[in-house]
């Protein structure tokens, strides 16, 4: 899932390249992000429907112990999504440094819980701590996105202009 997930953030940057001082560039945001989120979203019910036979199928008997945890597994691309989207927003209005303080933020404080997660939860620890991370990088990032992009109505109905905030929000 990652994969296609990577592959259409890259389709979507280009088109926000093309669109970034016009108004449609929210419009592509938030339609790429529904649409990852709603892919994520459907990728990981399948997991969690048919995890068993999956595991079965693609890795043999002897790791069946853990296809309880696909569920759980499953869910990390869902935060991803929207995590990748904001970050592709960002390049295309060449402001990289806020996808990166996003990125710096949710790491300061995922990695003390992600460690304790860790050495406690064992395999489950771990899953829980890349779940816990994706979701901290898409809270930072969308509070930068919203602090970053401002939508103002223009004259015409239902049309948006895209102005990018010099200022960002300090740490």
């Amino acid at each position: 899932m990652f994969h296609v997930i990577m592959a259409i953030g890259r389709i979507v940057l280009q088109m926000l390249v093309t669109t970034r001082q016009n108004p449609g560039f929210n419009q592509i945001v938030w339609a790429a992000s529904t649409l990852l989120i709603s892919g994520s979203i459907l990728y990981w019910l399948v997991l969690a429907q048919w995890s068993q036979a999956i595991v079965t199928w693609i890795l043999g008997a002897q790791y069946t112990t853990y296809a309880s945890l696909y569920w759980l597994l499953g869910l990390v691309p869902v935060p991803w999504a929207l995590t990748l989207i904001l970050g592709v927003a960002f390049q295309a209005m060449e402001q990289p440094k806020q996808q990166f303080l996003g990125n710096l933020r949710a790491c300061k404080l995922a990695l003390p819980v992600s460690l304790i997660l860790t050495v406690w939860g064992g395999i489950t620890g771990v899953i829980s701590a890349m779940l816990f991370w994706c979701i901290l990088v898409t809270v930072h990032m969308g509070i930068l996105y919203r602090h970053t992009v401002r939508v103002s109505v223009s004259g015409e109905r239902g049309k948006y202009v895209i102005q990018p905030v010099s200022e960002s929000p300090s740490a």
